[in-house]
């Protein structure tokens, strides 16, 4: 697994995407692909910032690999303890106005990845995301 490990400010995702990109280019993965990964990993990334550390500065590792088959990236942090897993989902049938503010930025990282899983190790979030690589049928 390759690391970096990055301050939690919000400016920082360009770090991480740009990190996770070298990664993605090793296999090819299509455009479409990472896309949904990297909106899954710049919401991921942003809750860490704003509600693992709402007064104070921490870091976060981000490792990833990566394989013909998947890519892994795991979020580790010693911030707040928070499993977005276990988030009730937002009921998105409600008009704009009557939907309570959150959940949609995790929703679509369940969405568009195949796997989320969370622990809390110690006093360590340590959030998972896998996905499964598909190649496009060629003509």
């Amino acid at each position: 697994m390759t690391k970096l490990t990055v301050e939690t400010k919000l400016d920082e995702v360009y770090n991480v995407l740009g990190f996770l990109e070298v990664i993605m280019d090793e296999v090819q993965i299509s455009r479409q692909q990472q896309i949904h990964i990297n909106t899954a990993v710049e919401e991921i990334f942003v809750n860490i910032v704003n509600y693992a550390f709402p007064e104070t500065a921490g870091a976060v590792t981000v490792c990833a690999s990566v394989n013909p088959e998947k890519i892994t990236i795991e979020f580790c942090d010693n911030g707040i303890a928070f499993d977005p897993v276990q988030k009730e989902t937002p009921d998105i049938s409600l008009p704009l106005k009557d939907r309570p503010i959150g959940g949609l930025g995790i929703l679509m990282t369940k969405e568009f990845m195949d796997s989320v899983k969370y622990e809390r190790i110690g006093d360590e979030n340590v959030l998972t995301l896998e996905k499964i690589i598909k190649r496009e049928a060629l003509p």
